[in-house]
């Protein structure tokens, strides 16, 4: 999986609501992961894309938030922000099924 970088560094504002956050024991945010250890935080917070929800991350160092894309998928939908719980797969992949 690759990371990308929001257009203007910021998350949507939705996001940023403590409740739409949780610790991931390791970090999935390999950046956030390097500030701040194990301590990185993955946004709940989902976007709509060609069926899955993708989740962010979140660097508070660096106030920057980043999104995952599988390899054959682009830089698209991320800014419709339509945000649900989104609760890790096994994998870690951070990718569930829209139902």
């Amino acid at each position: 999986m690759k990371w990308f970088e929001t257009i203007r560094h910021s998350c949507p504002t939705v996001c940023q609501n403590t409740g739409y956050k949780f610790a991931v024991p390791g970090g999935i945010n390999p950046k956030a992961t390097e500030v701040r250890g194990s301590e990185s935080v993955y946004y709940v917070c989902a976007t709509f894309f060609s069926g899955w929800r993708i989740g962010y991350n979140i660097d508070y160092q660096r106030d920057r938030c980043y999104t995952g894309f599988r390899k054959y998928e682009h830089y698209g939908e991320l800014y419709l922000c339509l945000c649900t719980e989104m609760p890790l797969l096994g994998d870690d992949t951070g990718y569930i099924k829209r139902k």
